[in-house]
């Protein structure tokens, strides 16, 4: 192959150490297959994450070409897939140019391969190599020898990635691969192929099928050390240059928290959410270490949080446990409903995993297409065994027919506004905390997730409240907890007498 654009055009295509290294894991791993006995490689899945202009692409068109027509598979259908055709088209475009350089070094070749638009056709073992968008009709019946996806962190869900693999059962040794830098929805597909991948590099689980190559940056470097930029693009100095990653770094200084994220995410290779968020991601992770253990909160006061769903936001109930002589940090307990029946629509919609979710127990699953209160209800009771429930404060918007029920297991109920006067104080109490680490959340992922979704209204008092018109997604769970964390400061806060705090004015009458 030789390379088809930029300063290197018409050159040869020399693998660098890194590229030998990761094609040769792929490609140079063999061994029996189970069922047949023949000599077949190891490997029939890859995932590789690396920085941005570091030359995934023109590797990917390069495998792509081979497992067309340097493999020797007969039949072979090759894809190179994506969420839409132009994305698609990206790896084949540069597989297209790279066959017609080809043909030219090797004209004998001009009878056997054939180059169209959306086809590349290799005659003498009746193969085919073409571009496909998600949703194209001819997903339906695929005998995928190898199936290629790019930038695999703009998925919305796993269907074409399982399309693709599960039309790969008649192949022999077959490959799906995925390329990509890193994103910011770290609650989608892409992230939980990431995280399963880490766990089996690191010895936690074992998938002897899968290599996975993920280049960035360790915990505790410093973004802005030129000396770590390798770690992300290994290729650095060839591609990209050390004067593009200079300049993009002081872009990232001088243009604020939207262009440092940016830097990070897309060249030093860092999972982020957006920088225009309310909290960022790294101070919400610091605040908690892992999961709430609830035998240590038995007995504990606390005030609950309730924000109940239309047909399209999540139930969210937050238990707000505030500190003690033996435990200085406030602890957060989380309860998500949903529909059962919704739940694959919404995984689509919402772009997040909560099948995943439910599966893992971070969701109670109701039964219907509609929240099932009675789990709500029994989850209140629950806590009313275990926890000393001093209040629970609500949204008025859907829950008065709650109301009266939750009143008769015996937890006093509260109106909370949503408003820039009842919403400020608690929601401002909740960024003191995180930026201090003294609010536990236990790192539940969906109250994560709620908190990456925040945008704040700010009044011309300078108070503020969650903007839901601007929101996109959801944040019922950082609502509850913040109505929780209201109810808590009413009860810690003195009692003061309303001419005390409140402006007098005089009324003359006549």
């Amino acid at each position: 192959m030789r390379h088809t654009k930029g300063i290197l055009a018409n050159k040869r295509f020399i693998l660098s150490p890194h590229q030998k290294y990761i094609t040769s894991n792929i490609f140079g791993w063999v061994g029996r297959h189970e069922d047949t006995g023949q000599v077949v490689r190891r490997f029939t899945k890859f995932y590789r994450e690396n920085g941005r202009k570091e030359g995934k692409t023109a590797w990917l068109a390069a495998v792509c070409n081979y497992m067309l027509f340097g493999d020797g598979e007969d039949g072979a259908e090759v894809y190179s897939f994506a969420t839409k055709m132009d994305q698609a088209r990206i790896v084949f475009d540069v597989s297209r140019s790279m066959c017609r350089k080809y043909i030219k070094d090797y004209p004998i070749l001009s009878n056997k391969l054939k180059v169209i638009t959306n086809n590349i056709a290799y005659l003498p073992n009746e193969s085919k190599y073409e571009p496909l968008p998600a949703g194209s009709d001819k997903q339906d019946g695929l005998n995928a020898h190898g199936g290629f996806g790019d930038e695999v962190h703009e998925y919305n869900d796993r269907d074409q990635l399982d399309v693709i693999e599960t039309g790969m059962g008649s192949r022999i040794q077959p490959i799906l691969g995925m390329i990509t830098t890193a994103g910011f929805n770290i609650y989608g597909p892409c992230y939980k192929i990431r995280s399963d991948n880490i766990k089996v590099l690191k010895g936690i689980n074992e998938d002897e099928r899968t290599c996975s190559f993920i280049y960035t940056i360790d915990e505790g470097d410093d973004w802005q050390d030129e000396d770590v930029w390798v770690k992300p693009n290994p290729n650095i100095g060839i591609t990209p240059y050390w004067d593009y990653m200079r300049a993009q770094c002081r872009k990232a200084i001088n243009e604020g928290k939207e262009a440092e994220y940016q830097f990070r995410t897309k060249n030093i290779n860092q999972w982020m959410t957006s920088g225009s968020t309310w909290v960022s991601d790294e101070d919400w992770m610091k605040s908690s270490t892992g999961p709430i253990d609830i035998e240590r909160l038995k007995g504990r006061l606390c005030c609950i949080g309730m924000d109940l769903s239309t047909n399209k936001d999540l139930t969210s109930l937050k238990a707000l446990f505030p500190p003690t002589e033996d435990d200085p940090n406030y602890r957060v307990l989380c309860k998500f409903f949903c529909p059962e029946d919704n739940i694959p629509e919404r995984s689509k919609s919402d772009k997040v995993n909560y099948d995943v979710w439910a599966e893992d127990g971070y969701i109670v699953a109701t039964p219907g297409r509609v929240v099932n209160y009675d789990y709500l209800l029994d989850t209140l009771k629950e806590w009313k065994q275990l926890f000393n429930i001093k209040r629970l404060d609500y949204d008025p918007s859907f829950a008065y027919q709650l109301v009266d029920q939750i009143e008769r297991i015996g937890i006093k109920t509260f109106v909370f506004g949503q408003n820039t006067r009842d919403m400020n104080p608690p929601i401002q109490e909740i960024e003191r905390l995180i930026m201090k680490k003294e609010l536990d959340h236990g790192r539940h992922p969906i109250l994560r997730w709620n908190v990456a979704n925040v945008m704040l209204f700010t009044d011309s008092n300078g108070k503020v409240k969650f903007d839901k018109r601007k929101v996109v997604d959801r944040i019922d769970g950082i609502v509850a907890l913040a109505m929780a964390m209201g109810g808590w400061l009413s009860e810690a806060a003195p009692r003061q007498s309303v001419y005390e705090t409140e402006d007098l004015f005089p009324i003359f009458a006549k």
